[in-house]
């Protein structure tokens, strides 16, 4: 039995150290660099064009990733393991020696960390210090020390009384010779068996660490952040999370086993009893050695063993979990035993997440257009053109403030009142007095109403006005004088809330009194999901007839899978934005060109499954002035030798050979901030171009960033905003809020007077034609500076069950549910 466990500590150490090896001298000879990106190489199958392993979603290398990772997983948990091991033998040391208060303090404060499960304490920690490899190495020595404190406690509380350490302070020995030459030699082999085995624990939960995103920092190659990064391809590429779990598990084994192993050999030689001399000391009855410290040490090995036989089952799961999801979709579960047409809609982007059932308050109206309760006097056609809705003829003013509106006479809201022209005076008076974004969106001197004729003045002339009668916040609602708006709103859309449950659920019916005609469905719940892969998981399970086209679900939900994929796209624009205001790197038109050229666009478009469109104007090429065959776009294509020259020619060299140019002595490099994860893939892209070209950039997420205030306090030079650039249609919107100098969203004190009289004279402009040659020339100026690099535009996407009819995604993404809408038998 002594043989083959010597045998298998052997064996086991023999691979550890082979390992070990294999990654310090692997990174030498890899043919890829682990971090380079190329978007034209995503998604490659292993062996494929020299890759071992293939490549993950943004074209990197698999295999050189799992091998960086190791090093980066394994090297950080031997630092934390070297730093516990040292600091908390000490203090252990010096309690056990000590005794009286300071034994008393320390055992106290080892208590209280030892109170918190530690992966949990872990988690703590790494949340209040923040996100970063340096954090989560700090998180694990703070969780880990305590059992080093109290092992070397003990085994000093039982060797200070043997004969030989009372026979070495008889003649004179000090005490802390006494601690270093007689007692420190006989700690030191169960404290590094142990060490041994805490490698293991570490490594698992550093990656744990990292795949809440509390490790490392993106794109760093650990392989809990590669897990974290590939679970969203778990249906469509289970290996880019397999295979570094795979790697996680046979690593801890391997470090398990080892030190296992040798704890049962030494244990069978007894050389741990050499070590520490037996003796009986009532004080601490766990000694090194005795039965008790030998079952303590079967226990946690029996633990560990457990542990390992959970991860084999969790991979079992998520095995049948793939199974499962890869099942042809069953009969929806909206299938009542009725023949009610009941329609479920999922989305985990918040689009029903209303805060309650007041059009007037917050953004409740955009929800509740979004979900056919509520109706504008205009809408959006595909066009972005306002077209009537609840008015039949509109005269357009003659002094350009006077706006006449002769509404429908057989509309009612939906507690059987009519719709008159005073109600909508009503209606429109209470918003714009709730709402803070009533002035700014609807600019009113007066309002009259006779019969079913509205007269609305405006301030000044307002060739954006009907436009601006599409934003929901619009909305056309019952005012009375006892109406509860936050439990129930009277409204004139072809559904009716009959029950609420705020950002969760939305249960609809139709609207028996709708003017517009019958109403295909009986009723609708919309529901909100807390994540993608829950949405997906719904929608093949046949509990859904909608769910949100996000660039997982179609990878998924998609024709060949028996699901229709409708898209239409959208003014929302993903876009960078410069700190003109406070980053000398922002100023430089060298440097935002060289971005400009290295954006991968078309890569873009293709790993987000078409739910972004590339961009190399300002407008999506849908609207009138989105044309950018009348622009002089002089970059339409990534181009990094384009980009290397720019900067060349600007003279910025890289004068220490370091790989980073410097612009007046100072290295390039740029800090973007982001918010959100919708953009971590085009991140990771971005920083991978940059740096061929001699940019260095760095990244960091912030909660929000969608105000002055978000921005206070932030070093940037850079960030990613997705915004839509014309929501209601109007393009004074985008250079109003964004571009202006005084721009109420110009986050990067862009400015430019020239544009600024140009965006002026397109507030007075009534004639379309003209209006549109004055956004062609505005756009002009922001692309020859690159002062706003918009880089793709996102599209209203939604997948539906074979069951569903009559639904039709409207670019403006104020409208989901319709009248139209059906259910097939």
């Amino acid at each position: 039995m002594k043989k083959k466990t010597k045998t298998t500590f052997l064996l086991s150490l023999t691979a550890l150290a082979a390992m070990l090896l294999f990654l310090l001298i692997a990174p030498h000879f890899l043919r890829h660099d682990p971090y380079s990106t190329s978007l034209s190489q995503a998604l490659l199958p292993a062996g494929q064009d020299g890759y071992i392993l293939g490549t993950d979603q943004v074209g990197r290398c698999i295999f050189c990733r799992i091998i960086a990772g190791g090093q980066e997983t394994i090297f950080a948990a031997m630092i934390v393991v070297a730093v516990v091991l040292t600091f908390g033998s000490l203090l252990g040391m010096i309690a056990g020696y000590s005794g009286g208060i300071t034994d008393s303090v320390i055992t106290k404060i080892t208590t209280i960390f030892q109170a918190f499960p530690s992966f949990v304490l872990a988690v703590a920690i790494a949340g209040i210090l923040g996100p970063g490899k340096g954090n989560g190495m700090i998180a694990m020595i703070l969780v880990y020390w305590t059992t080093y404190t109290r092992y070397a406690r003990s085994l000093v509380l039982n060797l200070k009384d043997e004969t030989y350490v009372r026979a070495a302070g008889m003649c004179g020995a000090g005490r802390l010779g006494i601690l270093i030459r007689y007692i420190l030699p006989n700690m030191i082999p169960p404290l590094l068996v142990t060490a041994a085995l805490d490698i293991g624990n570490v490594v698992l939960s550093m990656a744990g660490l990292s795949y809440l995103g509390l490790g490392g920092a993106r794109p760093t190659a650990e392989w809990g952040a590669m897990m974290s990064e590939s679970r969203r391809f778990l249906q469509t590429e289970p290996e880019l999370i397999l295979i570094p779990g795979i790697a996680l598990l046979l690593m801890v084994l391997l470090f398990n086993v080892c030190s296992d192993s040798a704890r049962s050999w030494l244990d069978k030689r007894g050389t741990l009893h050499r070590w520490v001399p037996s003796f009986r000391n009532q004080r601490n009855p766990v000694s090194p050695g005795s039965p008790i410290h030998i079952s303590l040490l079967t226990t946690r090995r029996k633990t560990m063993r457990k542990s390992w036989i959970a991860i084999v089952l969790a991979l079992v799961m998520i095995f049948a979990l793939v199974a499962c999801g890869t099942t042809e979709s069953t009969d929806s579960a909206a299938s009542d035993a009725s023949d009610k047409k009941v329609l479920y809609a999922g989305s985990s982007a918040g689009m029903f997440g209303a805060t309650n059932l007041d059009p007037a308050v917050d953004w409740n109206g955009w929800f509740l257009s979004f979900a056919g309760v509520t109706e504008t006097l205009f809408k959006l056609d595909d066009a972005y053109n306002a077209v009537p809705v609840l008015v039949e003829d509109v005269e357009e003013p003659e002094d350009g403030v006077t706006w006449v509106f002769t509404l429908r006479d057989d509309v009612n809201f939906s507690n059987g009142e009519k719709m008159t022209a005073q109600s909508v005076v009503d209606c429109f008076e209470r918003t714009l007095k709730e709402n803070e974004r009533g002035e700014t969106t609807l600019q009113v001197k007066s309002m009259k109403a006779d019969g079913q004729e509205l007269t609305i003045v405006t301030p000044e002339p307002d060739p954006s006005f009907l436009y601006n009668l599409c934003d929901p916040l619009m909305s056309v609602y019952y005012v009375g004088k006892d109406e509860d708006y936050a439990k129930e709103s009277h409204c004139t859309g072809p559904f009716v809330v009959t029950k609420f449950t705020q950002e969760t659920e939305m249960v609809l019916k139709a609207n028996e009194d709708y003017w517009g005609g019958d109403v295909k469905l009986d009723e609708a719940h919309l529901l909100t999901f807390a994540d993608d892969d829950a949405m997906v998981l719904a929608m093949q399970n046949g509990e859904l007839d909608i769910c949100d086209g996000t660039a997982n679900s179609v990878k998924v939900c998609n024709e060949d899978a028996g699901f229709h994929v409708l898209s239409s796209p959208t003014s929302r624009a993903e876009k960078i934005i410069f700190n003109f205001a406070g980053s000398d790197f922002a100023k430089d038109d060298a440097i935002r060109e060289a971005i400009a050229w290295s954006i991968d666009r078309e890569g873009y478009e293709k790993i987000s499954g078409g739910t972004k469109l590339a961009n190399w104007g300002i407008y999506p090429k849908t609207m009138t002035y989105g044309d950018n065959s009348k622009l002089d776009i002089h970059i339409k294509k990534q181009d990094l030798d384009a980009a290397a020259k720019v900067l060349d020619d600007a003279g910025y060299k890289d004068t220490d050979n370091d790989g980073i140019r410097e612009m007046n002595g100072k290295k390039i490099s740029l800090k973007l901030a982001t918010s959100g994860s919708a953009n971590e893939d085009f991140v990771d892209v971005l920083a991978s171009d940059l740096k061929s070209i001699g940019i260095e950039m760095t990244s960091q997420n912030y909660q929000n960033l969608d105000s002055f205030e978000t921005y206070q306090g932030v070093e940037w030079d850079m960030s990613i905003e997705g915004k839509y650039m014309t929501p209601t249609g109007n393009a004074s919107y985008f250079f109003d809020q964004d571009v202006i100098t005084d721009g109420s969203t110009n986050y990067g004190g862009y400015s430019n007077p020239e544009l600024d009289k140009l965006a002026d004279e397109l507030r007075k402009t009534f004639d379309e034609d003209d209006r549109n040659e004055l956004v062609f020339e505005m756009e002009q100026m922001l692309l020859d500076d690159n002062s706003f690099i918009v880089f793709c535009n996102g599209t209203n996407t939604y997948i539906t069950s074979d069951r569903v009819s009559g639904y039709a995604p409207n670019p403006s993404n104020y409208y989901y549910l319709t009248a139209d809408v059906d259910l097939d038998a």
